[in-house]
């Protein structure tokens, strides 16, 4: 932030709570601790103080943590909305990798017999019988 936004920053804070003093040697003051923020974030942790009813004047170095947490925020919130780069396709040598194991997976769990079959068609028509009795029921 440039000094004479630094001063602008004071001038707001002045308006807000009267008895904060505006000498040269503060205004400096202000100048130097708001210099590493952004000058809407200061003026956005003024109104924040101001609207939370706050009866005093802020410091500058209380002007500048909550711009710092201002800038933050922000910052957090564009990362969040960033969308993450897609997932590159696997190589040859993945897929044939889990080629592999899918068939070697396959060949140890079988083909499924013919009274492992039975069995669940008799499962089914069970199931099936007891629907029917419940609807010949209502």
């Amino acid at each position: 932030m440039k000094p004479s936004e630094a001063k602008e920053v004071l001038l707001k804070v002045s308006l807000i709570w009267i008895a904060q003093p505006t000498d040269g040697a503060r205004a400096m003051e202000w100048a130097e601790t708001l210099a590493q923020v952004e000058f809407d974030d200061a003026i956005a942790g003024v109104r924040e103080m101001r609207d939370s009813g706050r009866a005093w004047p802020p410091t500058p170095g209380e002007v500048y943590r909550a711009a710092l947490a201002i800038e933050r925020e922000r910052s957090e919130d564009k990362r969040r909305r960033t969308r993450a780069l897609p997932e590159p396709p696997p190589s040859p040598e993945e897929r044939e990798m889990v080629s592999k194991m899918l068939s070697e997976l396959r060949e140890k769990m079988g083909k499924p017999t013919m009274a492992a079959r039975a069995v669940d068609e008799e499962a089914r028509r069970a199931e099936l019988k007891a629907q029917c009795e419940v609807l010949s029921r209502k």
